[in-house]
């Protein structure tokens, strides 16, 4: 027992000597009207972001890429366009040290896809950018993974006339990116439609770990399988992942530990519903083996795993979102599981934009501190007016707060929610937000008459509805005959269709927001 309390006081020691305070930061490009963080590195004492797609003034999407240091001040940005077409990240991010990084992606024209591989320099310049495939197939994605000084990918190939993927290649790629070599043609049996979304070497460095992603038309239902290939793309092992799932974003990892198992996470939504997905992490060993599952439907409200990486520790880290009822869109959700499949914490987030409160996390890694960083999407208000996305980074400390006791500063006030090991908890009531707090608001969507549940204070107040552009294009006056009355209605018939931002203001202070689908 002495010794455990020792272990503990060293460590929480350590967290309070080594560690920094965390932050939330969103950035942008210039040249750009939208932002979007998929994946991120931490190299040298700073962090590496890649994003995309973004929108440019001179195409439909691009690629980018800033560093900052570890307090998140930005040290350089770049964007990388192609006049023939854009240029999609798609969770193919590599570190080649000093020869800089290797990008790919798709390279979008008209009507198809291709293969792109980009390769920048430590500080930003593009060093070479080489495109393969043509008008005949259709490239949709290449996730990539470093055997010694060669990148092995997966690249999810179809024919021009195929609506969907039908086949997947093994592929080999020298990191001067002058040679492309087709290794093996995978798929799964019995399925129309096969996606390669994770690949990981194993630590025999002589076989491969990966992910597809594969569906019939009808119905249409994505299921996953988990494959041990050599490397020449012969299948030691095979394991098809429990469950199903209807949604389109499936990118998937495959995460080897130190023991040598590995996780990766999947959907049980035939034991749920479209609205709660029944998310879950499952461990298998070498040999393709059963050895636990973690589920996360413990919640009323939907939960949406993103990214899964190994922490220095051996710990499995994770991002994603979560549809939190209490708050306006997407919040943001971190989750820490051990090697053995026991939930350490997790915690929710929200955005310093107390209107709109969304954050999708994309991309999760370490730094040299242990600190966890991460980056996605993230919608900031303009100061003239409306909201624009921006490339979040978000770095808490390894229990996932930003400062070591959870308590130290307005940036702690951003967890909404926290479930950590031994303690039984439930979500925080709403925190006072810059004195925003939620506006309850039904039915939503709606095609008519809404009703508001009004905030105590009825004197001087009104209802603004607002526009994502930042316009206000209804404003009602709380009347006196409503100050003894709990429920106001409101017709919204004058309003164009869309999603608005409702204000509850006082006194021209607002204290109450809500989102609302208006749907005629």
């Amino acid at each position: 027992m002495a010794n455990n309390i020792v272990s503990v006081m060293l460590y929480l020691l350590s967290i309070s000597l080594t560690a920094q305070t965390g932050f939330m930061k969103s950035y942008d490009i210039e040249g750009t009207d939208s932002n979007n963080g998929t994946d991120l590195l931490s190299i040298n004492n700073a962090y590496i972001i890649l994003t995309g797609p973004n929108c440019s003034n001179t195409g439909f999407g691009c690629t980018g890429m800033i560093k900052t240091d570890t307090s998140g001040i930005k040290q350089w940005d770049n964007l990388f366009e192609n006049e023939e077409g854009k240029l999609l990240p798609i969770r193919g991010f590599q570190n080649l040290g000093d020869a800089g990084f290797v990008v790919t992606g798709e390279m979008g024209h008209l009507g198809y896809g291709t293969l792109f591989l980009l390769r920048i320099s430590t500080q930003g310049d593009s060093l070479q950018l080489r495109e393969y495939g043509n008008e005949e197939l259709r490239e949709v994605g290449i996730p990539t993974t470093m055997l010694n000084d060669t990148l092995l990918g997966l690249v999810s190939w179809s024919n021009i006339a195929a609506t969907y993927a039908n086949d997947i290649r093994l592929i080999k790629i020298d990191t001067c990116l002058s040679n492309l070599s087709e290794i093996a043609l995978l798929g799964v049996d019995g399925y129309l439609v096969n996606f390669g979304w994770g690949i990981s070497t194993a630590p025999d460095a002589v076989s491969l770990y990966i992910n597809i992603v594969h569906r019939n038309n009808i119905p249409p239902n994505y299921y996953a399988t988990v494959r041990k290939i050599n490397l020449i793309g012969d299948t030691l092992w095979s394991y098809l992942l429990s469950g199903y799932t209807t949604s389109t974003n499936i990118t998937e990892q495959v995460v080897v530990l130190d023991n040598g198992n590995i996780v990766t996470r999947w959907f049980d939504e035939e034991f749920g519903s479209a609205n709660e997905q029944n998310p879950y992490l499952i461990c298998l060993n070498d040999q393709g083996e059963f050895i636990w599952r973690y589920n996360f439907n413990d919640n009323a409200y939907k939960k949406f795993p993103v990214a899964i990486s190994k922490a220095t520790n051996g710990d499995i880290i994770g991002c994603g979102f979560v549809n939190n009822p209490n708050y306006n869109y997407s919040s943001g959700w971190l989750f820490r599981v051990s090697p053995n499949g026991e939930l350490l914490w997790e915690r929710e987030y929200i955005s310093y934009t107390p209107m709109i409160n969304f954050l999708v996390p994309q991309g999760i890694d370490e730094d040299d501190n242990d600190n966890i960083i991460v980056t996605g999407a993230i919608i900031d208000a303009i100061p003239t007016g409306g909201y624009e996305w921006n490339a979040l980074l978000l770095k808490v400390l390894p229990n996932g707060c930003f400062t070591p006791g959870c308590n130290g500063g307005a940036e702690d006030t951003l967890i909404i929610a926290s479930t950590v090991v031994g303690v039984e908890s439930v979500p925080k009531p709403p925190p006072q937000v810059s004195g925003v707090s939620p506006l309850v608001v039904f039915p939503n969507p709606t095609n008519g008459v809404v009703q508001i549940l009004l905030p105590a204070q009825r004197q001087n107040a009104q209802i603004l509805f607002t526009n994502l552009s930042g316009h206000t294009l209804k404003t009602v006056p709380v009347p006196a005959t409503q100050y003894n009355q709990s429920q106001m209605s409101i017709d919204t018939i004058d309003l164009p269709d869309g999603m608005y931002i409702l204000s509850y203001e006082v006194a021209g202070k607002i204290i109450a927001t809500a989102k609302l689908v208006v749907a005629k």
